[in-house]
């Protein structure tokens, strides 16, 4: 191979390396938005719990929060209040269309209205992100807000307290008809498990 040969190649390597390093410069540029969306719960009486949401891209192409790992995105927020609950980083200008709803297990101790809600970020050329938020009627709402009440304990089944037994029945107490020392409880041998 001759000198000029050898050098020519060098230099094509050099060229598509720096083409490279151009490339990934330009994908990692700064978000031309970021929006940040707040979700309220209010969880009465005690409200330091968890509860789960579910966020999904109506267009696979939409960008999701930073730490989402795919889409839909699944997360939880704890206590009552207005949570920053997710940001999404925005990088083109245009119009991204999200749903949030509820994703919380039904059986979970707490009532609440389950609710969706339609998500719209507009998106402009000089970075303004507007954030429209509709309901399942399609009304446009201020806020998305979930009430969470506790379910009231059945008084037939008494919850456990640490170290009593978790047998249903009634509990004796002065007045009742069952006499110290006997159980009203079924006997767990006869129990059809």
């Amino acid at each position: 191979m001759t000198g000029i040969k050898k050098i020519s190649i060098v230099c094509n390597l050099i060229l598509a390396l720096l083409l490279f390093s151009l490339n990934g410069i330009v994908s990692s540029a700064a978000a031309l938005a970021t929006v940040t969306v707040p979700i309220t719960q209010t969880i009465s009486p005690n409200g330091n719990v968890s509860f789960y949401y579910t966020l999904t891209a109506m267009d696979v192409n939409n960008p999701m929060p930073t730490s989402a790992i795919g889409n839909p995105y699944t997360f939880s927020l704890t206590g009552s209040g207005t949570h920053n609950a997710f940001t999404i980083e925005f990088q083109d200008p245009g119009v991204y269309t999200y749903e949030l709803k509820d994703s919380t297990s039904l059986s979970f101790p707490y009532n609440w209205k389950t609710q969706t809600f339609t998500i719209s970020i507009y998106v402009q050329n000089n970075g303004t992100a507007t954030l429209i938020i509709e309901n399942e009627s399609g009304l446009k709402v201020s806020s998305m807000e979930w009430k969470y009440t506790e379910k009231p304990h059945n008084p037939q089944t008494p919850s456990p307290s640490p170290g009593s037994s978790t047998s249903p029945g009634p509990s004796t107490s002065p007045g009742s008809s069952a006499s110290p020392g006997t159980s009203t409880s079924p006997d767990p041998s006869t129990s059809p498990n």
